[in-house]
C-alpha cells in the first residue's frame, strides 16, 4: 500500500508594503508598539557603584554626582565597558614591553650602571624641577622596579593603570629616580632616606596620602617647647611653683609657666582683636545688643564674643550665613535672626570667651536660660534661626555637663529640620515651608542644612549612637565647590567644603554601625577607602602640613580619630585580618589605628604649641581623648608620659571655662588609677592639681563616653556620669597610689630613663 501523499509546506509570503488594505484590518490585530527599554549605562561611575544607585553614564558628571555635588569618576575611558578597557590596557601594556626590550637592547650602557638619584618622598603628583622622565624610560623604570617586589605591590601599580595614571606619575608618587635596580625592595630604601615610621603599611600612607599622613621627624628635648607642660594652678596665690618643674624628670630645671589671666588684668586689656589675628566685622560696632538681650552686657562685650565664634565655629558648624545673619543683627530685623539665636550664641561664645574676659564665665548659663525661655513660647513655630539656635543651645547643654536635658534640644533640632526638608523628603511637613524662591532665603537654608547636619554627626560620632537623621542635606553645600577652588592659601571656605564632604562620609559609617548593626570588615575597608578618597582630593590650603591654622588642624583630627573608630572593632581580632588594597605591607586594622595614632600625636602636640584657641576650644579634644584612651593601655612607646602630661594641661585650661571638661579630667583620673598605670612624682603631682581643681565641679548628668574601650561592652560604665561619680566617691586627697620615682623604670617601660629625657619619639624600623 502506498504512503499516504503529504501536504507540501509553501514558504510564508513576503509582508507587503502598507496600502488601503491595512485601513480594514480590526485594531486588535494591529501590535501595540511600546518604546524602547532605557538602556542601562555600559560603565557606571565609582560613586553610583558604591552606593548601587543607576547612573546614567554622562560625561564628564552624571546626574547623580551632580545631583549631590562630587566628583564623577569613571574607572573606565568613555565609549570602553571594564573589559574592553582592561583588554586595550593589556594590549598597551604588551606593546610597551616590546619596546621596551628592543629599545633596552640598542642601549649600549646597561640601566643597572646610570647614575642613580637619592630617593625622596613627594606628593602624588609631583616632581622635581628640571627632571622629566621620557615616557619610555618611565615605563623601563617602573619594570625594572616590580622584578623586586611582591605580587601584591605589582597588582595595587596595576590598579594605577587602569586608573589612568602614567608610568612617570606612579613613580613619582613613589619618589626619586628608580633608573636603576631596586634590591631588595623600594620600600626598605626609601624609608632609610626619610622620616622613621613604624610600620611598612604607615610608610605607604605617608606617600601615597601624604595630604593626610604627614612625615613625622622625631621630637627631641631641644626642639620642644616643655612650656607646654606647665601652667599655673587657678586657685594660686603666687606664680612659682616648685612642683611644676620638668615633667618628664625632676633633675631638669623648671619651665616657664603661664600666668592666668586675673579680672583686673582686663580692664585696659588689648589681647583680643587684631593683635592675635581675630577680625572683628565692621559691622558689629554698630550693633546695639540690648535689643536681642535683656541680660546687661556692652555692645563692645557682644561683638567681641560674637567675633570668637564666628572666627573659630563657621568653619566647622556654620548654622547661619555670617552675612544675613550680622546684616539683620545691626538692622534690627527678624528675617535670618532672632533673640532666641542670638541668646543661644552668646551662651556658647561667652565659654569660650571667659578666657579673654574671665569674668565672662558666670553668663553662659544667664544667656541659655534667656534662649529657653523664648524657646517655650516660640517651639510652636518652624524657622531656620530655632533650628540654629536650639543646636547651639544643645552644645551649650553638653559643655556644662549636662548633656541629657541637651539631647533633647538635639532630638527637637533634628526633627524641624526634617520636617522643613532641610535632609530630604519628610513625611511630616512644616506649617511655615521656606520660598526658595528667595536667593537670600535659599543660601540661609544651605547653611542651616549643613551646620546642623554637621551638628548631628559630631554628636553621633562622640556618642558613638545612631545618627538622629536618617537622611543627608537636601541642599548644596555652602560656598565654592571643594574640587573646583584649588586654593592655595587655607581658608575657612575650602576646610568647610572639606568638613561637610567628610561627615557625608562618617554619616555612612555611624548608619552602618550603629544603626544597622552592620560591622564587617569589607565594609570598614570601603568606608577608609572613601576617606582616603576625600583626602587625595582636598585643596592645597587644606592639607596637612606644620603651620596649620586651627579650622584645618581640627578636620585632621576628627579625620584620624574616625579611622580609629572605625576599625575599632577588629583591634584585638586574631588572627589580624588584612586589608586587601594594601596588599603586600602587611596592612592589618591594627597597623592602620597605629599609623592614625602617631599623627595624632604630632596634631595634638601641634594645636598646643600653636593654636591660641587650644585654651578655649573644644572642637579639638576629641584628640586628646581619643590619644590619653591609648596611652592608657598602651605604655610601650617612651613618649607616652610626654602625652599624657600634654593631653592632662590641655583639659586643665578648659576645665576652667567649660564644667563638662572637667569631668573628663575626672573621668581620666579614675581611669589611670584602675589601670595601674605607673606615674613619675611629676606627673603625679600634676593629677594633683587636676584633681583639686576639678572637685569644685557640680554633678554631672552626662551620657558621653569617656573610657572608649569600654564602649562596646559596656556603654553605661564608660560614661562620664559613672565615672564621675567614683571620683566624688573617692576621699578627698586621696592618691593615685605609690609614686614611682622618676630616675626609675616603671614597670612595663621599654628604654631606659636616659631615651625618656632625651628624645621623645624613638621609632625603630620595622
Amino acid at each position: 500500500m502506498a504512503p499516504p501523499e503529504k501536504r507540501i509546506l509553501l514558504p510564508k509570503l513576503a509582508a507587503e508594503a502598507p496600502g488601503e488594505d491595512d485601513q480594514v484590518l480590526p485594531a486588535a490585530s494591529k501590535r501595540r508598539v511600546l518604546p524602547p527599554r532605557r538602556r542601562n549605562a555600559s560603565v557606571a561611575c565609582q560613586t553610583c557603584r558604591r552606593r548601587k544607585v543607576k547612573c546614567g553614564g554622562t560625561r564628564p558628571k552624571c546626574h547623580q554626582c551632580e545631583k549631590a555635588s562630587i566628583d564623577c569618576v569613571y574607572d573606565a575611558p568613555a565609549g570602553l565597558n571594564h573589559r574592553q578597557a582592561d583588554k586595550e590596557q593589556i594590549a598597551r601594556l604588551q606593546a610597551t614591553v616590546a619596546h621596551l626590550r628592543q629599545h633596552a637592547s640598542a642601549q649600549s650602557t646597561p640601566v643597572s650602571e646610570q647614575p642613580a638619584a637619592p630617593l625622596s618622598p613627594r606628593p602624588l603628583g609631583a616632581s622635581p624641577a628640571g627632571n622629566t622622565y621620557p615616557d619610555v624610560q618611565s615605563s623601563a623604570d617602573l619594570i625594572e622596579m616590580l622584578r623586586d617586589q611582591p605580587e601584591g605591590f605589582a597588582l595595587q601599580v596595576l590598579d594605577f593603570l587602569k586608573q589612568g595614571r602614567s608610568p612617570k606619575d606612579i613613580i613619582d608618587s613613589i619618589g626619586g629616580n628608580l633608573s636603576m635596580k631596586i634590591n631588595p625592595s623600594i620600600h626598605t630604601a626609601a624609608r632609610g632616606s626619610i622620616t622613621p615610621t613604624q610600620t611598612p603599611l604607615e610608610f605607604q600612607l605617608l606617600v601615597q596620602y601624604p595630604k593626610v599622613y604627614l612625615p613625622l621627624a622625631p621630637l627631641d628635648t631641644a626642639s620642644l617647647d616643655l612650656g607646654l607642660l606647665g601652667i599655673e594652678p587657678q586657685n594660686a596665690d603666687i606664680f612659682q611653683d616648685p612642683g611644676l618643674s620638668n615633667l618628664l624628670d625632676d633633675g631638669v630645671s623648671s619651665v616657664t609657666v603661664n600666668r592666668v589671666v586675673q579680672p583686673q588684668d582686663v580692664l585696659g586689656r588689648t589681647s583680643f582683636g587684631v593683635d592675635n589675628g581675630i577680625y572683628i566685622d565692621p559691622r558689629l560696632h554698630r550693633v546695639e545688643i540690648s535689643h536681642w538681650t535683656s541680660i546687661p552686657i556692652s555692645n563692645q562685650f557682644a561683638a567681641e564674643a560674637i567675633t570668637l565664634y564666628l572666627n573659630m565655629n563657621q568653619p566647622w558648624w556654620a548654622f547661619f550665613d555670617t552675612d544675613l545673619l550680622l546684616d539683620d543683627l545691626v538692622n534690627d530685623e527678624t528675617n535670618f535672626c532672632s533673640s532666641m539665636l542670638v541668646n543661644a550664641l552668646l551662651a556658647w561664645a561667652t565659654q569660650s570667651y571667659a578666657h579673654y574676659e574671665p569674668m565672662a564665665a558666670i553668663l553662659p548659663n544667664k544667656f541659655l536660660d534667656e534662649a529657653l525661655r523664648i524657646y517655650d513660647v516660640e517651639k510652636g513655630v518652624d524657622s531656620l534661626t530655632t533650628v540654629a539656635a536650639t543646636s547651639l543651645m544643645s552644645m551649650t547643654w553638653t559643655t556644662l555637663g549636662k548633656d541629657k536635658a541637651g539631647h533633647r534640644l538635639q532630638e527637637d533640632s533634628a526633627k524641624m529640620a526634617q520636617r522643613m526638608r532641610l535632609y530630604g523628603e519628610s513625611d511630616a511637613s512644616s506649617c511655615s515651608p521656606l520660598d526658595l524662591s528667595d536667593e537670600r532665603v535659599e543660601i540661609a537654608a544651605c547653611a542651616t542644612a549643613w551646620g546642623s547636619f554637621n551638628f548631628q554627626m559630631v554628636m553621633s560620632m562622640s556618642y558613638h549612637q545612631e545618627p538622629i537623621p536618617k537622611r543627608t542635606p537636601r541642599f548644596r553645600i555652602p560656598g565654592k565647590n571643594l574640587f573646583a577652588a584649588q586654593h592655595d592659601k587655607p581658608s575657612t571656605e575650602a576646610t568647610y567644603t572639606a568638613v561637610c564632604q567628610f561627615w557625608l562620609i562618617v554619616f555612612d559609617m555611624n548608619y552602618l554601625y550603629y544603626l544597622e548593626r552592620s560591622v564587617s570588615m569589607a565594609s570598614a575597608v570601603a568606608i577608609f577607602q572613601r576617606l582616603l578618597g576625600w583626602a587625595d582630593a582636598l585643596p592645597a590650603g587644606v592639607q596637612r602640613h606644620e603651620s596649620n591654622p586651627d579650622h584645618v588642624l581640627n578636620i585632621h583630627i576628627w579625620f584620624h580619630t574616625a579611622i580609629i573608630d572605625l576599625f575599632r572593632p577588629f583591634e584585638h581580632k586574631f588572627p589580624q585580618p588584612k586589608l586587601p588594597a594594601f596588599a603586600g605591607v602587611n596592612a592589618t586594622p591594627r597597623a592602620v589605628i597605629a599609623a592614625s595614632i602617631e599623627q595624632l600625636k604630632r596634631l595634638v602636640y601641634q594645636y598646643h604649641e600653636h593654636c591660641e584657641s587650644s585654651k578655649y576650644s573644644i572642637i579639638w579634644q576629641s584628640g586628646m581623648l581619643y590619644l590619653v584612651n591609648h596611652i592608657l593601655r598602651d605604655l610601650s612607646s617612651n613618649e607616652s608620659q610626654f602625652y599624657f602630661l600634654l593631653c592632662m594641661r590641655g583639659y586643665q585650661h578648659l576645665a576652667r571655662y567649660m564644667p563638662f571638661v572637667s569631668g573628663i579630667v575626672q573621668s581620666l583620673i579614675v581611669m589611670t588609677k584602675r589601670q595601674g598605670v605607673p606615674l613619675t612624682a611629676n606627673t603625679q603631682r600634676l593629677l594633683e592639681e587636676v584633681r583639686d581643681e576639678s572637685r569644685r565641679s557640680r554633678k554631672f548628668f552626662s551620657a558621653y563616653p569617656v573610657d572608649l574601650e569600654m564602649v562596646a561592652k559596656d556603654p553605661t560604665s564608660a560614661t562620664l556620669e559613672k565615672l564621675t561619680s567614683r571620683f566624688q566617691e573617692e576621699p578627698s586627697g586621696a592618691g593615685q597610689g605609690e609614686a614611682s620615682d622618676s630616675r626609675s623604670i616603671p614597670d612595663g617601660w621599654k628604654g631606659t630613663v636616659q631615651d625618656l629625657t632625651t628624645t621623645l619619639s624613638m621609632l625603630e624600623d620595622d
